[in-house]
């Protein structure tokens, strides 16, 4: 089962093992500070919690929570959060915090399409200097997981 219609769940949806509750929706802008934003992905987590599914739960969480200049911020927090309710409500899940996913098309918020927009405009932008971000392109993370979910037993404790 796949809950979401984003990016990730799109890609998600040619995934053939049916034995996992993938949840590929909510907030996927890190730069959201609505409460409103966080409490529906909330929301839609538990009730999707509260079910009797029988299935491990797949959920997409974000590698900067462990980033000291940005772990404070709203998204984070949030995401931090979601991982929490899921590790105390099932025994079998998965978490994968991933980078910022590349993807053609997708969320327009993304560092990566901000600055292909840029680029195609012509348009003068800043870098800073030292500046570093971690990177990964869509079909990799789906062959990851898929990977990951086909092959391995689940590992949480």
């Amino acid at each position: 089962m796949i809950i979401g219609s984003g990016l990730l769940a799109s890609k998600f949806s040619k995934f053939k093992n049916l034995n996992f509750t993938i949840f590929a929706s909510g907030v996927s802008n890190s730069s959201e500070i609505r409460i409103s934003e966080f409490t529906k992905e909330e929301n839609l987590l538990r009730e999707n919690l509260s079910k009797e599914y029988q299935k491990p739960f797949v959920y997409f969480s974000s590698c900067d929570i462990q980033n000291p200049q940005l772990n404070k911020k709203p998204y984070y927090l949030h995401k931090l959060n979601m991982e929490n309710i899921i590790k105390s409500s099932k025994k079998d899940y998965y978490i994968f915090r991933l980078p910022q996913i590349v993807a053609k098309g997708g969320n327009k918020n993304t560092l990566f399409n901000f600055l292909v927009d840029k680029v195609k405009k012509s348009e003068v932008f800043e870098i800073w200097l030292g500046t570093q971000k971690n990177i990964l392109d869509i079909d990799d993370v789906y062959t990851i997981v898929s990977y990951i979910l086909n092959t391995a037993q689940t590992i949480n404790t």
